[in-house]
């Protein structure tokens, strides 16, 4: 089949190291290894040292004409030191992407449109009803009231009425977890036409390793027990309180290590924790890495940990919960949303 995949969200660059650009190029290589024909639209491919999706991507910018309007518009004084600017800018572009996709899309005669779901992203839909064929809308998070509670969000009634649009146009809802599901019946799609499909890992990456562990010798650790964890470091996941713990049971003088992988909001916060609390020789978190080397830092955990904070919204399906499973690793998870349906308490992980 030939199929159009549209991911509109300027903070997803195509190469990127975080997960939601992992995901866009697994989900894109998944479908060429079954033999279909993709062409991928966004944004951004971005300049990341990431591998290539496996298709061709076409990068869409801004038209002209909602381009020069959304420069003038941001630099009026209502747009300045807030959101407004970057929603506007989301507006615009999906209005742009339209009009550039359309003839594009239109050579390319896709059989249907798969698109990862953005805040104000109304381009698929409209895109699909132009060229006559299905939307398959990928949902991975309640974008409009993650936006509001965690970043702010100047223009929610047109946020809201565009999720509304969005979910009730679509013919197929992709969504991660059940509480998605229930999200997205509230919020204007069809109950019969959406389809939960959490995520998963890649089994031919994450595999169980035995020997040496590179990391280990490289840190110094290789007597020492290691508990891990990979992801974005936002402030629901509770990074934090992995610090505060360690310094509960010990600080420097605990009786294990942590490794801290992953990129985000949290993460200089974690690190001047652990600079002023001493425990450099014991913590360790560089940063993102590529996709491609995180089994090699998973290779060096014992433990492997899954946090969030008890308040967190439980929308989520951790693709760091099925790494971990499909490297053999023991896990601690928190006892919120699909980890408790994924995991059996002193079975398959240990839940708190």
């Amino acid at each position: 089949m030939r199929i159009a995949y549209l991911s509109t969200d300027f903070g997803v660059p195509v190469r990127g190291t975080k997960g939601a650009s992992v995901h866009v190029r697994k989900m894109v290589g998944a479908l060429a290894q079954r033999g279909h024909e993709l062409v991928l639209l966004t944004p951004d491919s971005g300049e990341g040292p990431a591998e290539a999706p496996a298709c061709r991507v076409v990068s869409l910018p801004f038209e002209p004409g909602p381009a020069a309007l959304y420069e003038q518009l941001k630099r009026e004084a209502i747009c300045r030191d807030n959101r407004l600017s970057k929603d506007l800018r989301n507006v615009f572009y999906s209005l742009a992407m339209q009009a550039q996709a359309l003839p594009l899309l239109s050579e390319f005669r896709p059989d249907f449109l798969y698109e990862r779901y953005a805040l104000f992203g109304t381009a698929g839909v409209q895109l699909a009803r132009a060229l006559g064929v299905p939307l398959l809308l990928e949902v991975n998070a309640p974008l409009v009231e993650e936006q509001r509670e965690q970043r702010g969000l100047d223009l929610p009634h047109l946020a809201e009425e565009a999720e509304r649009q969005v979910f009730g146009g679509a013919d197929e809802l992709l969504v991660v977890s059940r509480w998605l599901e229930s999200y997205a019946r509230e919020h204007g799609a069809d109950p019969t036409r959406i389809t939960v499909v959490p995520n998963a890992a890649d089994g031919e990456l994450f595999r169980p390793r035995t020997g040496p562990s590179e990391v280990r010798r490289r840190l110094g650790w290789e007597t020492e027990t290691v508990l891990g964890f990979v992801g974005a470091m936002k402030p629901w996941h509770g990074v934090i309180r992995l610090v505060e713990a360690l310094l509960q049971l010990g600080g420097a003088a605990a009786p294990f290590r942590l490794l801290l992988l992953g990129d985000g909001p949290e993460l200089e916060r974690v690190r001047e924790r652990v600079r002023t609390s001493g425990l450099e020789r014991v913590v360790h978190a560089p940063g993102a890495v590529p996709h491609g080397e995180v089994p090699d830092w998973l290779a060096a955990v014992d433990l492997a940990l899954v946090p969030y904070e008890p308040t967190a919204t439980p929308y989520f399906s951790p693709v760091k919960l099925f790494e971990y499973m499909s490297m053999g690793l023991p896990i601690v998870a928190a006892r919120l949303g699909q980890t408790e349906e994924i995991l059996v308490h002193e079975s398959t992980g240990w839940l708190y």
